[in-house]
Order: C-alpha cells, then structure tokens, then sequence
C-alpha cells in the first residue's frame, strides 16, 4: 500500500469490521516489489465464520492503469478539441473586421484614383503658392498649374 493511502484505507476495514455492508470501490495506490505504483480500486467485505479464522476482511482490488491512461488521453483529446475551437473563433473575430478595412480600402482606392487629377492639381497649386512671395503679382500661376497639371497626368498615366 502507498504511505499516502494507508491511514485511509485503516479506516476503511474499520468501518467494514463494524457493518455487514461492503464498502465502495475507490481508488489508492499500491507499490509492486520494484517500488512502482500501481493505480487501482479497492473494496472491502466482512466475512463471519471464515473456517478457521473467525471473522476476517476481504479485500479486492482492480488494476485501473488502462482506464486512467484512457482518460488521460480523453482529456488531451478534449483539450487539443477546445484549442482548436478557439483557434477558429479567434481567427474569425480577426478575419471579420480586416474584410471590412480590405473593403473599405479598395473603397478608398477607387475614389482616390477617381480623383487623382484633383489631388495632383492642388499638390501642384500648394507648390506653387510659396515660390512667387512678393514679387510681381501672380498672374501666369494658374498656367502653370494647368501646364503641371497635363504633365502629371501624362506621366501617370497606365500605359506610358
């Protein structure tokens, strides 16, 4: 018997020497003559009038090392199961709002190129506000702008 289960086990032929009732399985541990333990469950039962002996306790014992492992690998199985389940959920919460700003920027891409002309207009007219500080009086910017204006366009153009 393991040290760990000993005094409880005490107990248990105590309570059976005082009833006729078999106790309930219930699992300890044993240690073979190699000092490994051995997993099982154990019961007792008085038996009165045993020939020769009176009253004795018997005791049985089942080995419960194939069903633990089986539980045990029951588990992991559960285990790697509710993982793998996660593993989804959180991709999914993930992949949700990401479709919605893929979306979204495509959205934003197509409007911009839409409006391409625009943007390069007013980078070129904000370029053009600084260089021209007091002196003369502006005229010919909005040429140049024009002119900067069909150049940038020509130059961004998809095939050339």
């Amino acid at each position: 018997m393991h040290p760990d289960d000993v005094h409880r086990s005490t107990e248990r032929i105590r309570d059976v020497m005082q009833t006729d009732e078999p106790n309930e399985f219930e699992e300890c541990c044993l240690i073979d003559i190699n000092g490994n333990t051995i997993d099982v469950e154990a019961s007792s039962t008085r038996i009165r009038n045993y020939p020769g002996r009176g009253t004795v306790v018997q005791s049985v014992f089942r080995d419960i090392r194939g069903r633990k492992k089986e539980e045990e690998a029951l588990i992991h199985s559960e285990k790697l199961s509710v993982a793998g389940q996660m593993a989804a959920g959180i991709a999914h919460e993930i992949r949700n709002p990401l479709t919605s700003l893929i979306g979204f920027s495509k959205f934003l891409k197509t409007k911009i190129d839409k409006y391409h002309e625009y943007f390069d207009y007013k980078q070129t007219a904000r370029k053009g506000k600084g260089k021209g500080k007091g002196k003369g009086t502006g005229k010919g910017k909005g040429k140049k702008a024009v002119l900067n204006l069909k150049s940038c366009q020509h130059s961004s153009s998809p095939s050339g």
